[in-house]
């Protein structure tokens, strides 16, 4: 006779047998279900369709040093709304992200960079660099990896000149407008006298040259000065002690215009030296100084009243860009520079692999100078130099607090 089912003893014995035999089945039916609802979700064809979409990584490069802190914030934004659209819209039969990588300002730093994402293998764009310092620094091992970049922002001539073979920008470059910038200060300002000043950057010289250039070819007598980065602004070498030498300097060519080349902190700062010395004469200056910051260095805002900042970047009147810009970034588009031309160089990239068989650096390379379309910062198309097709250049002016767009120049 069995012993476990007699009495009360057996009873009780026989009660908790029961309770484990059933927590028993109720784990292991628990147990399958979980491996049977698993299953079921990772064979599903959402899951299938994630799994059968491979995934790729665009680099943005560029640097987020005061100086350039906002304007590459503007240039993530616009890249990350056009790569979450392709990715939400699922036409598409792969996946994109945005890795963000900081050069720091530094040229060293810019190749230890560049030699990271040639190695990651998923890597299969640039988008940027944002700087011409940073271009020049990694663009001769992108070439040699045959990895396609496509900067928003760089705008120095010489870029399209070398051998590279994996260069694209989206924005016209300084000859454009600093020629446009001359134009404007000669025929419409009608200088008689042009003061520049440059900062000694890659970018301010650049601008800063052609327009001194194209001034004295329009027989206007123009006057250079370099005035170095200051070390309160960016990675510079000069004080701020030095814009009241420049200032007098200015005063006594009796320029009745002046041009600055070079970015919004130290031209705040030469601005506020202007004032101090009672110069009256017409300013203007590129879109390095085109930055609502630019309020925040000026000593008193009747300071900046009248100049004129002239830009390759204008703010799109696409509405539905900038409603699903401002939805992302929490503030306008119409404040962001460079957002539409990053917007537009990530859909450049879209397009291009969209346009492929099979993925690859030199196929993406190749499929990018075939590139057409209505972009929201105006049509974008390639010249086999890697150059934009466009020869436009826009005018704004400071009034009050405000940069009032004025138009084409």
């Amino acid at each position: 006779m069995n012993p476990w089912i007699k009495g009360d003893m057996d009873s009780e014995m026989g009660s908790h047998m029961r309770q484990r035999l059933n927590s028993l089945v109720v784990f292991v039916v628990s147990v399958t279900l979980v491996f049977t609802f698993g299953n079921v979700l990772a064979n599903s064809p959402v899951a299938n369709a994630a799994r059968a979409r491979p995934l790729y990584d665009i680099a943005l490069v560029g640097s987020w040093s005061p100086s350039q802190k906002q304007n590459s914030r503007n240039i993530e934004l616009g890249a990350k709304l056009a790569i979450n659209q392709a990715n939400s819209s699922g036409r598409l039969p792969f996946r994109l992200a945005l890795v963000a990588y900081n050069t720091m300002d530094d040229p060293t730093h810019s190749v230890a960079v560049a030699r990271e994402i040639i190695t990651n293998r998923r890597v299969i764009a640039v988008l940027g660099p944002t700087t011409t310092v940073d271009v020049q620094a990694v663009e001769p091992i992108l070439s040699r990896a045959h990895l396609a970049m496509v900067t928003p922002s760089a705008a120095t001539p010489s870029l399209a000149n070398s051998d590279w073979t994996n260069f694209f920008r989206v924005i016209p470059d300084n000859d454009v407008q600093g020629s446009a910038d001359a134009h404007f200060l000669v025929k419409t300002v009608g200088a008689r006298r042009l003061f520049v000043v440059q900062d000694g950057s890659a970018y301010g010289s650049s601008l800063g040259g052609v327009v001194a250039l194209r001034a004295n070819a329009a027989g206007v007598p123009t006057t250079t000065q370099l005035a170095p980065a200051t070390t309160q602004c960016q990675v510079g070498t000069s004080d701020a002690s030095q814009y009241l030498d420049v200032a007098l300097k200015v005063l006594a060519s009796q320029a009745t215009a002046l041009f600055y080349g070079g970015y919004y902190c130290d031209f705040g700062m030469l601005l506020n030296a202007l004032a101090d010395v009672g110069y009256h004469g017409v300013v203007m200056s590129g879109d390095g100084s085109d930055s609502p910051a630019l309020m925040n260095i000026v000593a008193s805002p009747s300071t900046l009243g009248g100049v004129y900042l002239s830009s390759l970047s204008e703010p799109s009147t696409n509405a539905v860009f900038a409603r699903s810009f401002a939805a992302l970034a929490h503030y306008s588009a119409s404040m962001a520079m460079y957002a539409p031309e990053s917007y537009d160089a990530a859909n450049a990239i879209i397009h291009a692999l969209g346009s492929v068989t099979t993925v690859t650096r030199p196929a993406l390379l190749k499929a990018l100078h075939h590139v057409s379309f209505n972009g929201v910062s105006g049509r974008i198309q390639f010249e086999a130099n890697g150059n934009l097709k466009s020869t436009r250049a826009f005018l704004n002016q400071i009034q009050g607090s405000t940069i009032t767009p004025v138009g084409l120049i």
